[in-house]
């Protein structure tokens, strides 16, 4: 995926959003929310694809998606793990599924859970793992806690949702379905952006991406007051924040509009000259 910006964008400063590269199920390569946000905003900005993605573990994980009855649900935590779902299956839809609870962690991930796996999530508002496991906290009354929820995960599994779990003595089995890498042309993007814009702004949507691509960033420019980080949720800030990192804001939901509100606040200057 080549980096995206505004396409009669002249301005010298620019936005950087070091995104995941998206799935290739279709719901993912409908346009990027953010970067449509943007573009209605006038805000100058490239997509640098930070992560790629490689499946595994299908046979296994269909084994246990065969048997739903012995589980009190499923969790999705990103729309990655509704892909492996979906081809773990071979593209058919989970149906003995849409029986029992599923929660999903975003609003992405929800939408990929319902349009693909004709799965409908709750909980893809809570916007961190902390609160999705507070919400399936609070609805455990209707849920059956003798049984496990199946559980797909990536292999940094960096989000909190287990962890606020496991004091609740809520089970999990969890499948590692897919690894997180590197994406082969983030280097090489970066540069070419850099050659030709003025960074102000660096917004990182994932721990994962933070430890992949700030090194990057920070390789190739003098960081300093001249560039702002800007989180998408609280475990993302944390991974900055312990890296030794200043954050100049926090979206605590992962919307674009969430996001632009913090832009409203950090940069009004620099917005202001878009409209």
């Amino acid at each position: 995926m080549a980096s995206s910006t505004l396409d009669d964008c002249d301005k010298k400063e620019s936005i950087l959003l070091f995104k995941s590269e998206h799935t290739t199920i279709p719901v993912a390569n409908s346009p990027d929310q953010y970067s449509e946000l943007f573009k209605k905003l006038r805000i100058c900005h490239n997509i640098i694809p930070v992560l790629t993605f490689e499946f595994k573990k299908l046979d296994v994980l269909k084994s246990k998606l065969d048997h739903p009855e012995n589980y009190a649900g499923i969790i999705f935590t990103s729309p990655r793990t509704c892909h492996a779902v979906q081809l773990a299956c071979n593209g058919q839809k989970p149906v003995e599924w849409k029986e029992k609870p599923c929660f999903a962690l975003g609003e992405r991930t929800a939408l990929t859970a319902s349009t693909f796996l004709d799965l409908e999530c709750e909980g893809s508002s809570s916007g961190c793992g902390y609160r999705l496991a507070q919400y399936i906290k609070d609805n455990s009354k209707k849920l059956d806690m003798k049984k496990p929820f199946l559980f797909p995960h990536s292999n940094l599994k960096t989000d909190s949702v287990m962890d606020n779990l496991k004091p609740l003595n809520i089970k999990a089995d969890c499948v590692e379905v897919y690894v997180t890498l590197p994406h082969p042309t983030l280097e090489q993007q970066l540069i070419n952006v850099l050659k030709k814009k003025k960074i102000t702004v660096a917004i990182f949507f994932s721990p994962s991406g933070v430890q992949i691509g700030l090194p990057h960033l920070m390789h190739n420019v003098d960081y300093g007051k001249e560039i702002k980080l800007v989180a998408i949720g609280g475990t993302t800030e944390k991974c900055l924040k312990d890296l030794g990192f200043s954050v100049s804001g926090t979206a605590p939901e992962p919307t674009p509009e969430g996001l632009a509100e913090i832009l409203m606040k950090i940069l009004p200057k620099f917005l202001k000259k878009k409209k």
